[in-house]
């Protein structure tokens, strides 16, 4: 009986030892961490082409974000087609990862409802500053900001001199230096 008594002894004692060390899943999913190699974006600025648009890109490898955008400009359609070197890789450990970018594509555009003969848009190279905020517990999903520096043509500055001249048409504010764009992002 002595000897009944201390196999369930030592099977309650083995199998205590197994439950103590059940496995964490949550652990096991931050361990795991997912590179991911596509991002789908809306939002406005030049990063989606225009007034608003869509954004598409690629990590071709880590930290190098290949990226291109369509949108609506009131006088066309607007584009731009770029490459971001990002700090962090696009994983779940990071929720916030700047990043900086060049792009080539529409930069700036022009549009006068009654006046069709101002209505253009203009192209050149953009530099800019931004960062990307995930959130969740996977962190595929969030808001982007950017901060460019548009390199506009001569030609763009000589229409708003036009603009400025002309009776018919009141320029309110001269265009900034310096542009915004937002958009919410999925990763996968």
């Amino acid at each position: 009986m002595k000897r009944i008594y201390l196999a369930i002894i030592l099977i309650g004692l083995f199998f205590s030892s197994f439950a103590q060390s059940k496995l964490n899943v949550d652990s096991l999913v931050q361990t795991v961490d997912i590179s991911r190699k596509f991002d789908l974006g809306l939002g406005f600025g030049l990063d989606y082409g225009g007034f608003f648009g869509v954004k598409i890109s690629g990590v071709p490898i880590d930290h190098l974000l290949v990226f291109g955008s369509l949108g609506y400009q009131p006088a066309g359609l607007g584009w731009n087609l770029g490459i971001a070197g990002h700090l962090f890789t696009k994983t779940a450990k990071h929720g916030v990862r700047p990043y900086v970018k060049m792009m080539y594509g529409t930069n700036a555009s022009s549009y006068v409802d009654g006046a069709p003969e101002y209505n253009e848009i203009f192209y050149g190279a953009t530099l800019g500053l931004g960062v990307e905020f995930r959130f969740g517990k996977f962190k595929n999903n969030g808001i982007n900001f950017d901060v460019n520096y548009p390199f506009r043509d001569e030609d763009f500055y000589d229409l708003v001199d036009e603009l400025k001249a002309d009776p018919r048409i009141e320029v309110y504010s001269e265009p900034g230096a310096v542009t915004i764009s937002l958009g919410y992002h999925f990763e996968f």
